[in-house]
């Protein structure tokens, strides 16, 4: 049986400014050793990832 994990989308800006992105599966355990991030740095990041979401209008109807 295959163990519980925290899957993850990986968002990555290249030098040439093209976003790529994958799928990451961290261990719960692994995951509780990952230090915080304290500031205005998951509030930037955050933003920043939402930013690369292409959206799709909805119908005006």
């Amino acid at each position: 049986m295959a163990k519980p994990c925290y899957r993850s989308l990986v968002l990555i800006k290249r030098a040439d400014r093209e976003v790529e992105h994958f799928l990451l599966d961290v261990l719960p355990e692994d995951f509780d050793r990952l230090e915080d991030i304290a500031g205005e740095a998951p509030l930037t990041f955050t933003r920043w990832a939402l930013m690369q979401i292409p959206l799709s209008p909805l119908p005006t109807e």
